[in-house]
């Protein structure tokens, strides 16, 4: 009587009764195209989750037990341990590089002054022999008594 019932009012598909009481139609292209919608959304949705969230979650989830793991945190701490451990090394090289710039700062500054005393000492013999060429040829020209009392060769 159902089925004449769903013939008579226009569904070729099959009737059910619900838990309500009340007459469900459903025609076999509607089933299958709610069959179809759903398979294809449950396939849309593995796609976006096994793509867009895997990487992140399948990191932080171990597969044996489905809880997060700790591997990240204890990466970062090491990471951190890795990056002070090289900055301990940096420093102690900087201080090293520190204290040869120093020895090469003072090695220049004593250089640098003994330049400036050579540099004194050979104009003071530069006039010391400026004074000697004066004094010869004046003695080869035929002078009397000392150039000093004469006052001939003037000192710088």
């Amino acid at each position: 009587m159902l089925l004449i019932a769903a013939k008579a009012v226009g569904h070729l598909g099959k009737c059910f009764i619900g838990k309500d009481g009340k007459i469900t139609y459903f025609s076999h292209t509607v089933f299958t195209k709610q069959f179809l919608f759903l398979f294809s959304d449950a396939i849309r949705e593995m796609k976006k989750y096994s793509t867009a969230h895997g990487t992140e979650k399948a990191a932080n989830i171990n597969p044996h037990m489905g809880i997060p793991v700790e591997n990240e945190k204890l990466q970062q701490c090491e990471n951190e341990q890795a990056l002070e451990e090289d900055n301990q090394k940096l420093r102690k090289e900087t201080e090293k590089l520190k204290a040869e710039l120093k020895k090469i700062s003072n090695a220049l500054s004593k250089a640098t002054n003994e330049v400036t005393a050579v540099k004194k000492q050979s104009e003071g013999l530069k006039r010391e022999y400026d004074r000697l060429m004066k004094e010869h040829e004046w003695l080869q020209v035929g002078g009397c008594g000392s150039l000093h009392e004469q006052n001939v060769l003037k000192l710088c």
